[in-house]
């Protein structure tokens, strides 16, 4: 069973968008379940979004309603283990301003395929629109020691090891400061490499999130992403 979760809060329009992506992939047919996890307190349009997309793809997509508000962290940790408890093998995962490439599914499949007995952590599906540092060449991806949260996949076992990073709360140095869980992953890759992720060479996913997202200005946004394409 392969799988996709997504999450979403008050971003419609975003969220329309990165679902249409997704759509539009190669191998789209060989996905099994969408997973789509929504915060309360959202806009009525999410609501009309979320229905019209349920019930334009019967059996494929299935939208969950917290209860509480539990944020990106939380929400997002309970999409991917809902996922894998129902019985996924591998799983996307993306927040609703992430756009997939038309070939991001079948790049994911391919990774999988080959490298998924190794010490790989995950595959990620953006690197800054950058070559990574350093790292191994396999294929069309790196073997890194770096994570990056915007579109990545991994399998029933690499989560296991991931899902206890989750919520580590890496602090900065002056203890003001609390990152969360992406910063978790990453500052464990980085430091204990004894992980590491398949990154693309040319990225295959990106974000539109200039607006309403929680730890990125649109200045930076716009420093980071505004120019990006995706093949």
């Amino acid at each position: 069973m392969k799988t996709i979760t997504m999450i979403c809060w008050k971003r419609s329009d975003y969220l329309e968008r990165s679902f249409a992506s997704i759509m539009t992939n190669d191998l789209i047919e060989e996905i099994d379940k969408i997973y789509i996890f929504a915060e309360p307190d959202r806009p009525a349009e999410m609501d009309s979004l979320l229905n019209t997309i349920t019930l334009s793809h019967l059996g494929l997509v299935e939208v969950h309603s917290n209860s509480k508000r539990l944020g990106v962290d939380k929400n997002g940790h309970q999409a991917i283990e809902h996922a894998f408890r129902q019985g996924s093998e591998l799983n996307i995962h993306v927040e609703e301003d992430v756009i997939l490439s038309k070939d991001a599914i079948s790049m994911v499949f391919g990774m999988n395929l080959k490298y998924s007995g190794t010490n790989c952590l995950c595959m990620c599906l953006h690197n800054h629109n950058a070559l990574p540092i350093s790292g191994v060449t396999i294929g069309l991806t790196q073997q890194i020691h770096e994570f990056n949260p915007y579109g990545w996949a991994c399998t029933e076992r690499q989560w296991a090891f991931m899902s206890d990073e989750w919520f580590t709360n890496r602090w900065s140095s002056d203890g003001v400061d609390k990152y969360g869980w992406d910063w978790s992953i990453n500052y464990h890759c980085a430091k204990a490499k004894t992980h590491y992720t398949l990154m693309p060479m040319v990225s295959r996913a990106t974000t539109i999130g200039e607006l309403g997202g929680v730890n990125m200005t649109p200045e930076q946004w716009r420093a980071d992403f505004a120019k990006q394409e995706i093949l």
